[in-house]
């Protein structure tokens, strides 16, 4: 029962190009569901874009904040 909570709470360090990896297969299988669904995802694909632009750029200043701090 407590493994989801564990789940999130547990900090894993990973090496930048695994990173790069596993955003790299993410984007990947997200693209061939919004190929497989585009009929569906097309009247939303405004606010998709706007929130994955958003979202990206704020990961990407934490990332480099946390690289920044580790070197």
């Amino acid at each position: 029962m407590n493994f989801l909570p564990n789940l999130y709470t547990r900090p894993v360090r990973m090496i930048n190009w695994q990173l790069s990896v596993f955003k790299l297969s993410v984007f990947c299988l997200s693209l061939a569901i919004g190929c497989y669904f585009a009929d569906y995802i097309r009247p939303y694909i405004v606010p998709l874009l706007i929130v994955g632009i958003m979202m990206g750029f704020w990961i990407t200043a934490i990332w480099l904040k946390a690289m920044k701090e580790s070197s």
